[in-house]
């Protein structure tokens, strides 16, 4: 077995292009295609990112409701995120305040009825940075 101890990745035909062969090695990919660009692990009930990676802060927009802004920009508004939360509560993305600068996440509380509440939620977002 082999040991490549690197500081830095970069593409033989162009920087951004390093290519990964498959686990069955028929299909290939690009390796920053599958890297998460941001994730958050925050405590709404303290307004405060606990951890967070290509993230500068959140904005409480209200109870249950959240903007994360990116450190690094998105190259389009167009990129996939999930969420999750804890308890009994139910965490979701709001995609039409999806832009290249943010992400919108809303928490809500289900006892018996659905209302917005403040509590831990986790995200992560995947897609092209600009």
């Amino acid at each position: 077995m082999s040991t490549i101890i690197a500081d830095n990745l970069t593409g033989k035909t162009a920087a951004g292009n390093v290519t990964v062969t498959s686990e069955g090695g028929a299909a290939t990919f690009q390796l920053q295609q599958g890297l998460a660009k941001a994730w958050h692990d925050a405590n709404a009930a303290h307004n405060s990112l606990e951890d967070s990676f290509n993230l500068s802060g959140l904005t409480d927009n209200g109870t249950g409701d959240f903007h994360f802004s990116f450190t690094n920009n998105m190259n389009s508004a167009n990129f996939a995120t999930s969420t999750v939360t804890s308890h009994a509560e139910i965490s979701g993305i709001n995609h039409s305040q999806h832009s290249t600068s943010q992400y919108n996440a809303r928490v809500w509380s289900r006892a018996d009825a659905l209302s917005y509440a403040d509590n831990v939620t986790q995200g992560i977002v995947m897609g092209d940075l600009a």
